[in-house]
């Protein structure tokens, strides 16, 4: 196993993010060990929950495919 030696610059804030340094979560959820013991996942429903509130609050958008080229067809 070997860390990324790179890292991607941020003109921005002036320094260099992401790489070997790490992502901070959006929402912090800790494992505890009887949950796995249970065959728990806590990170995983939360994170499950979470995509659900997004679906729950996006508007569902109607798309009508446009109709099938026919190529043996001019218009």
């Amino acid at each position: 196993m070997t860390a990324p030696n790179n890292a991607v610059f941020d003109p921005v804030n002036n320094k260099w993010v992401a790489e070997n340094e790490g992502v901070s979560p959006d929402t912090e959820v800790r494992q505890d060990a009887r949950s796995l013991q249970a065959g728990r996942d806590p990170q995983l429903e939360r994170a499950v929950q979470e995509a659900l509130k997004l679906v729950e609050d996006q508007p569902k958008i109607q798309v009508s495919p446009p109709s099938f080229p026919t190529p043996a067809i001019k218009q």
